[in-house]
């Protein structure tokens, strides 16, 4: 009726005639409504609705790898909860019952008393997960409950000494019993002799325990000790439904525009391989540039002088043994280190020598505590990071009842693993690629080492479309196709290209047929000469003349498209630019009648003793460590207790070796640290390397002795 404006808006207006000044007009309202019906040709868009269904297939018996739900079964006088003592499915037991094919899971008991049950336990949270996308909340428990809805259904049958009655219960988590015991009676029952079907619906209310399981029970009543009892089970399966409004991160679940002739030939004409092909489960491509590997080693504490904090009170002997007096009260003088660790796995933390305490923390990835994982002055204690755990944190402290004793942390070891290992130097080795590598799904790119060069294994690609060359092709009813100039030599196999347009979305599987069997916009396709076709509204395409080459060039570099395919066959690059740092922060030196050390250089070098001749001399840089040889500049003073150099200034940084006159021999055993800025103490001899940290974004310079 053209009542809408142009923002949606359809207006009504009531009124009376207008007053004569002496009598009034009034216009009243009791009620309002505006009642709009649907014409039979009209469509909206809706969001889909996704289900799940759940089962026994791929079920490994004692494993949650392959598949996290689990079947139990056993005889007992009364109706068990989960948790309680039952033998677990063997796989000629999941084979039974994984599919309704007629071979049956038979659970038998003669004894009097006795209840044959089978419990079946699905883990709500793990099949979302794993087959839907992730859940957006740190409490995935709840957001189950407030966004799932679930049905369950149970194929079997049951005998009994009073007849063929088979029973279905579920776990009512709100008071942790069996549904029918809370409510009396049996909550859903069949007494056919024949496989018969069971099953939950509404009732549920979304009942997940807090370790993300829902549970179902089947049994039959007790044998008499004369007639036994069993139930058998065919075939069960979860049905879980997520509510509509249901968000997930990174569904796996990918949505695609059918045109009604493509819909009509699902699983009719297409197979299921076919239809998976055509519409791919994919989340998009994953590139990471230029790698990074650290392999940490066996031990996951670096030296004390690299920890994050150390009290005043603390003194360190050597890189891996501290000494702290101590003075205070409980845990006030604390030395701590944090360390990045895995989620879900065992570590030991083990000392040579101890007699103080220790603490070991987790923290998530935010560096903020999760919980105290354990605490003690033992030599060795184990502990199991969280789900939630990025990191651990080891702090050393006294507690009063030591004040006044020197406490001693000697080799402390922090290693994967519930055992402890021999004590071993922290010593990260690094791996850097100057490369990129990709992956859709299961195919990834792959760096490797051959005969001592390094290699790229490149199995897939992501192009941006505004840097290949277009033609336009045909005019459609609102959109236009375009192709590619030329063939592309890597195609994605079977002509199925994952095309995402600049606004992230996946265009639809395109037409093979030619120009005619293309019908809508945003679609794509590799035709047999290996050139991508892509259709583009003309909505889309406003201000661009994409009926030129120019013109389609132009869009695609103002609106970025971008195709991830897999080439048809792996190309394999040489990589140039991959490089290790050395296993070690440091290296020993020995000196037979030598002097080695490291100095400035202020008018000259001057040693206490006599010294025959210069054996080197280097200068290094401060900020990259580069040495340069000065030697030849060098010349030894008239009292050859020093030398100077033609070469140096005041304030460099140099190494030098001199040769010891008349010495009594001996050994001497020097550590040299390159690439770090080190200074001596005048007043102490004492060697300090400078460390650089950073909290919350202000840097701080402190000494470190070496």
């Amino acid at each position: 009726m053209g009542t809408i404006d142009s923002n949606g808006f359809v207006h009504f207006l009531v009124y009376a005639e207008a007053s004569d000044g002496v009598t009034s007009s009034t216009i009243e309202t009791d009620y309002v409504e505006l009642e709009v019906t649907l014409k039979s040709t009209a469509n909206l868009i809706q969001r889909p609705i996704f289900k799940r269904t759940a089962n026994f297939e791929g079920k490994v018996a004692g494993s949650t790898v392959e598949n996290p739900h689990i079947f139990k079964a056993d005889g007992n006088v009364e109706l068990a909860s989960p948790d309680a003592n039952r033998y677990e499915a063997t796989n000629v037991d999941l084979n039974e019952v994984k599919s309704l094919d007629g071979v049956v899971r038979n659970v038998n008991r003669t004894e009097n008393g006795l209840i044959p049950q089978q419990l079946f336990s699905f883990n709500v949270v793990a099949e979302i997960e794993r087959k839907l996308g992730e859940i957006p909340a740190s409490d995935k428990v709840q957001w189950c409950k407030d966004n799932v809805n679930m049905r369950f259904t149970w194929s079997g049958k049951g005998s009994s000494p009073i007849g063929n009655n088979a029973h279905l219960d579920f776990w009512y988590t709100d008071t942790s019993e069996w549904y029918s015991s809370k409510y009396g009676g049996k909550i859903r029952t069949h007494s056919n002799s024949s496989i018969t079907t069971l099953s939950f619906g509404a009732d549920l209310l979304a009942k997940i325990d807090s370790n993300g399981f829902t549970h179902f029970l089947a049994y039959t009543e007790a044998s008499d000790g004369t007639v036994p009892s069993s139930i058998v089970t065919d075939y069960v399966e979860l049905e879980i439904e997520l509510k509509p409004d249901a968000d997930l991160i990174h569904p796996n679940v990918p949505l695609y525009q059918v045109t009604q002739s493509e819909y009509d030939q699902i699983l009719v004409d297409w197979d299921e391989q076919e239809v998976m092909k055509r519409y791919p489960s994919v989340t998009g491509m994953q590139h990471v540039q230029n790698p990074m590997l650290t392999v940490e080693g066996k031990n996951l504490l670096p030296p004390f002088y690299e920890w994050f904090s150390l009290h005043s009170e603390s003194s360190i002997k050597s890189p891996y043994e501290l000494e702290m007096d101590y003075t205070g009260s409980d845990g006030n003088q604390i030395n701590n280190v944090i360390v990045p660790v895995s989620p879900n796995k065992e570590y030991t933390l083990s000392f040579e020598e101890i007699n103080g305490y220790y603490q070991i923390k987790a923290l998530d990835g935010n560096k903020s505590i999760i919980s105290v994982l354990d605490s003690g002055l033992e030599l060795t204690q184990t502990v199991t990071t969280t789900e939630d755990t990025r990191f651990l944190e080891i702090l050393v402290y006294g507690v009063s009842a030591q004040s006044g004793a020197t406490l001693i942390y000697k080799n402390p070891m922090l290693n994967l693993g519930s055992q402890p290992k021999p004590f071993t130097p922290y010593n990260p080795s690094h791996l850097y690629a100057q490369a990129k590598l990709g992956a859709i799904g299961d195919v990834k790119d792959t760096l490797y080492q051959d005969q001592g060069q390094w290699k790229l294994r490149k199995v897939v690609e992501k192009i941006d479309l505004g840097k290949l060359e277009w033609s336009p092709y045909q005019e459609k009813d609102g959109f236009a196709l375009v192709l590619q100039d030329g063939a592309s030599d890597n195609v994605l196999e079977n002509h199925y290209p994952l095309v995402e347009k600049y606004n992230g979305k996946i265009l639809s599987y395109g037409s093979t047929s030619g120009g005619n069997g293309w019908t809508m916009p945003d679609s794509s396709n590799i035709n047999g000469m290996g050139q991508l076709a892509i259709t583009i509204s003309y909505e889309d395409a406003t201000g661009y003349d994409i009926a030129t080459s120019a013109g389609i060039k132009q869009y695609f570099v103002d609106n970025p498209y971008k195709i991830s395919y897999i080439h048809k066959e792996p190309e394999t690059l040489d990589v140039v630019d991959v490089y290790g740092s050395p296993m070690a922060s440091h290296t020993h030196i020995k000196y037979s009648q030598q002097l080695g050390k490291l100095g400035e250089y202020e008018n000259g070098i001057t040693e206490e003793g006599t010294f025959s001749s210069i054996i080197k001399v280097e200068k290094i840089d401060r900020e990259t460590g580069a040495e340069t040889n000065v030697t030849d500049s060098c010349t030894l003073n008239p009292d050859k207790n020093g030398f100077t150099s033609t070469a140096l200034k005041n304030s460099d940084l140099v190494w030098y070796e001199l040769e010891v006159e008349n010495a009594a021999g001996g050994t001497l055993d020097f550590m040299y640290y390159d690439s770090r800025y080190v200074i001596e103490d005048d007043s102490n001899g004492k060697v300090y390397k400078y460390k650089i940290t950073a909290s919350d974004g202000v840097p701080q310079i402190k000494l470190v002795e070496i």
